[in-house]
């Protein structure tokens, strides 16, 4: 809390009285900027006229926040930033402030003030994501990015593309009961092409960075580690063909897993349990510096069970000769969603279709441009 108004603001005090602007509402902006009542009245030279009463709404809010055990000095600078009178809360709540106000905090306007910090559009963000950052790295997790369904397809296709296959020049002697490594080409398959678009729009990064999708399917035989330990060597590489180093990787899991099979981050105190349709997703903060070292990261064993997952990596460099900008996501985009799983329509049933095709014929004659302000 401001105990003096700086001189920038006191200009913008200055202008917007002149400009006839509500001082009730101008003296509300300030009290959100975080300046205390009595510096906005002095610099004001005004005092809101404060509101003789509750209506039944606050009343009911302040019951049920009391009776919730909020600390009412907080409940109190609520009403005072609402613009109710000292005595009229004092007498609502049978409660005088313990704290002076000026040191309380408003949660709100509190809430408000983070709602608004700018985020770069430029490096990794995750909307709705379970974030951690330490040191450079940052690493998010989602849950229920697939469906069920799609994760049992996902299996289904894994298995169909295990053979053998070769990572850093070890041969890895796979077969359906040891489980194995594959890539999961875009044009083998539908579903795998819109799975590799969904994860290029949850990271916001343009697929000209990005890897093929890399599947994995491992059970409890001790041989596996071979696998594992492949990857992790793979994963080292600073550069692949002049493309830059992995600088984001995406894991996807398939399934649950009984016990075992956790995503550990070596540098970390953090690990990650299998579940269908859950998302892990790590990056270092300076990926376009080479001196920096990727994020580490090892699967613990399987230990009941069996683990399915795909990951996605994305590099620093674009395959294309005239790259895009790497990062992608619209200032639009930072809106937090409100569902735990997202779904896509593509197409609309047959009577809803039909309703829209009558709709739009029937008034195309006098469609008009409609534009808003801003």
């Amino acid at each position: 809390m401001s105990t003096k108004i700086t001189a920038d603001w006191l200009k913008w005090i200055k202008v917007n009285i002149a400009n006839g602007q509500d001082r009730n509402h101008l003296f509300n902006i300030l009290l959100g900027e975080g300046f205390s009542y009595e510096a906005i009245a002095e610099a004001m030279q005004f005092s809101p006229t404060p509101e003789d009463c509750l209506n039944p709404q606050w009343q009911n809010w302040l019951t049920d926040n009391i009776a919730n055990g909020i600390d009412k000095n907080i409940l109190f600078k609520i009403c005072i930033d609402e613009g109710f009178s000292f005595s009229t809360i004092e007498q609502a709540m049978n409660f005088s402030p313990t704290t002076p106000l000026e040191e309380v905090n408003n949660p709100l306007t509190n809430s408000a003030a983070q709602s608004g910090e700018t985020i770069d559009l430029t490096s990794l963000f995750i909307p709705n994501a379970e974030t951690h950052h330490i040191g450079l790295a940052r690493i998010f997790c989602l849950h229920n990015f697939l469906t069920n369904a799609e994760c049992r397809a996902l299996r289904a296709e894994l298995l169909l593309h295990i053979n053998n296959s070769q990572l850093d020049g070890i041969e890895l002697d796979q077969n359906l009961q040891l489980g194995g490594i594959c890539n999961l080409n875009t044009n083998s398959n539908e579903l795998i092409a819109d799975i590799d678009r969904r994860i290029c729009n949850l990271v916001a990064i343009d697929s000209s960075f990005g890897e093929d999708l890399q599947g994995t399917h491992c059970n409890t035989d001790p041989e596996i580690n071979r696998f594992f330990e492949a990857i992790e060597k793979s994963e080292l590489k600073s550069d692949n063909e002049g493309l830059g180093i992995r600088s984001v990787g995406v894991t996807i899991y398939l399934n649950d897993v009984t016990e075992g099979g956790e995503m550990v981050f070596t540098d970390t105190e953090l690990s990650f349990t299998p579940a269908a349709g859950k998302v892990v997703i790590w990056s270092t903060e300076d990926s376009d510096n080479p001196t920096i070292c990727p994020i580490k990261r090892r699967s613990q064993p399987v230990i009941k069970g069996y683990k399915a997952a795909i990951t996605k990596w994305f590099r620093n460099q674009s395959k294309l000769p005239n790259p895009p900008p790497m990062y992608n996501r619209d200032a639009n985009e930072i809106i937090p969603a409100y569902t735990k799983a997202g779904f896509i329509k593509q197409s609309l049933p047959d009577i809803l279709f039909s309703k829209i095709k009558r709709f739009y014929t029937e008034n195309s004659a006098t469609i008009s441009e409609e534009t808003v302000a801003g």
